[in-house]
């Protein structure tokens, strides 16, 4: 019997010890690919972050062309409004211009006794309201 339980502490023995080794070539195994996933992951990381810098600056220039855009289109607006605003402004002025210049003719053309009866009208009024000055 002595032979028996020494037998069993033998391979008792040897099935630990293998049960060990092979828990720990497993272990090892799963390390590293625990490693490879953390490299991996990593990298991804990485190129993400370039990948997000890349896209962040795009749409920074492309922002900055629709805002160049944007105000190349408000300032031709504005020069536009400003040309017509002055087209309109200039016709008023020449219609201004033509309405006096077509009453400096007619004043022009009053007859010269019409005129001279106009300014006695006007002397008298002035004088008789303050006596015979």
């Amino acid at each position: 019997m002595i032979f028996h339980k020494a037998h069993i502490f033998y391979t008792v023995n040897f099935l630990f010890e293998y049960a060990y080794k092979v828990v720990m070539i497993l272990a090892k195994e799963v390390l590293e690919e625990i490693r490879k996933a953390e490299i991996a992951a990593e990298d991804l990381i990485s190129k993400s972050q370039v990948s997000s810098k890349e896209v962040l600056k795009s749409a920074q220039l492309k922002s900055k062309e629709k805002l160049d855009e944007a105000s190349n289109m408000s300032q031709k607006i504005i020069s536009d409004m400003i040309r017509q605003s002055e087209a309109e402004a200039k016709k008023t002025a020449e219609q201004i211009l033509k309405e006096a210049r077509r009453e400096c003719e007619v004043i022009e053309n009053i007859p010269e006794d019409k005129a001279d009866k106009a300014i006695n009208l006007i002397i008298e009024r002035i004088v008789k309201p303050y006596g015979d000055s």
